[in-house]
């Protein structure tokens, strides 16, 4: 096939030669830096129109000329980088909401690969692991608490609502419900005086992980009692029983 411009042979698949085609380019260039906002404007209502096709080109490109494009990549990295902020700066929403989208597919396509992924990754790592939950536990002492009485609650197959620690303080008026005393927030959390969530019927006794069966202790407190009744009084026992029957009657829904 002939050129266009010329009587040479045209590039395979092209209608010019390689000197017209290069002299094209040169213009296009020119033209494009003369005039970007037109030739921006102009290239989007393109792409609109042909979205899959131009990224099966430019996949289809790329798999052709890896190497190259991996060169000009290197080379251009900065731009890249500062082009890739601009972006994610101007459209935060849109990318959240992809690479969200993209996690949730990816996540559901390829579950036994992650579970065995993070397994292995966890035999690897454990002391790294451990460090981790402890640094974790150390800086959220109440999440961590919540979490495993919940848990606790959950393998003995006890009744579970929701427990929030500030609430059930304040109604017990920050004060030791076993000694009596006030607690101290201003000590550390693992002090004695430190206040905590203790269970009156214990999870191991049959109690239940709700407000109704919890009450605030001393740390102290709470951890010599361990899963013991306070005492073996004839009072005790009436106020576990009285205990035990509200508990029966809020799970039928009856009001107390």
């Amino acid at each position: 096939m002939k050129c266009s411009n010329c009587k040479n042979e045209a590039v395979e698949g092209k209608k010019r030669c390689e000197k017209h085609l290069q002299m094209a380019c040169e213009t296009a260039k020119r033209y494009a830096a003369k005039n970007k906002e037109i030739v921006r404007a102009r290239y989007k209502e393109w792409y609109d129109k042909n979205k899959e096709y131009a990224r099966a080109y430019a996949h289809e490109s790329y798999l052709k000329n890896v190497d190259h494009w991996k060169e000009y990549y290197l080379k251009n990295k900065e731009r890249y980088a500062e082009n890739g902020k601009k972006y994610q700066k101007n459209n935060a929403e849109k990318v959240k909401l992809r690479m969200r989208n993209w996690g949730f597919e990816y996540r559901a396509k390829n579950k036994e690969v992650l579970a065995e992924r993070h397994r292995t990754w966890s035999e690897n790592n454990r002391e790294h692991q451990i460090a981790r939950y402890k640094k974790y536990r150390s800086a959220n002492p109440d999440i961590s608490h919540k979490n495993n009485s919940i848990r606790r609650a959950r393998q003995r197959g006890a009744f579970v609502a929701p427990v929030y620690k500030s609430q059930i303080y304040e109604r017990d008026n920050w004060t030791c419900q076993i000694c009596g005393e006030p607690a101290n927030t201003q000590v550390h959390f693992q002090h004695d005086l430190y206040p905590s969530i203790d269970h009156i019927i214990p999870l191991s006794k049959g109690g239940t992980h709700e407000p109704l069966n919890v009450q605030c202790a001393h740390r102290g407190c709470n951890n010599r009692k361990q899963n013991k009744f306070l005492d073996e009084t004839p009072e005790q026992l009436q106020f576990l029983a009285d205990h035990l029957m509200k508990l029966a009657l809020s799970q039928q829904g009856v009001p107390s």
